[in-house]
């Protein structure tokens, strides 16, 4: 969540061998799958893992006897966190998820723009040729020349084609 809005959801089934675990571990194995998978945006600052099930709140001063356990404290080691407890009823968000009853997938897609192309397209402005091809390849998908525009980005025969963007370099 970002501003009390989330912006990200993720959903795995479990396996044949997770199935059979307990509530506590299933939790736990949410919780070690999402600091996986966004890793690289929370290992730099603090941040807040909340969940509704009321003993993982203790994690970290639990006595370890289990290799989850014992899993999720070397994952959550060197990241700079604080477990907070929500009653799934005050949680409205995972409360109206879990409630849903869903087809048997729910797809999410999401997408990072590195900031050079985002510099790249910024750069356009600053070139003669780029304008003139943009206007052009807007209307068509491909130029006779080798041009193309994809994702607001100008190809040349399939490459980044860069120009004289002062700003891309």
């Amino acid at each position: 969540m970002q501003e009390q809005h989330p912006i990200a959801y993720l959903n795995k089934a479990l396996g044949p061998r997770n199935r059979a675990l307990s509530v506590y571990e299933k939790e736990c194995l949410a919780i070690l799958l999402a600091i996986e998978k966004w890793r690289s945006y929370i290992q730099h600052q603090t941040f807040i893992i909340r969940t509704d099930h009321q003993s993982l709140q203790h994690l970290t001063e639990q006595r370890v006897s289990t290799r989850l356990q014992h899993k999720a404290l070397m994952r959550l080691m060197d990241l700079q966190y604080c477990i907070q407890y929500k009653k799934v009823i005050n949680n409205n968000a995972t409360y109206a998820l879990s409630r849903c009853e869903w087809p048997n997938l729910v797809n999410a897609i999401s997408e990072c723009i590195p900031s050079w192309i985002q510099r790249l397209q910024e750069g356009y402005s600053y070139d003669e040729t780029a304008p003139k091809l943009l206007t052009e390849l807007a209307v068509t998908q491909e130029n006779q020349q080798g041009y193309s525009l994809k994702n607001g980005v100008i190809r040349f025969k399939g490459r980044l084609w860069v120009g004289n963007n002062t700003m891309a370099r």
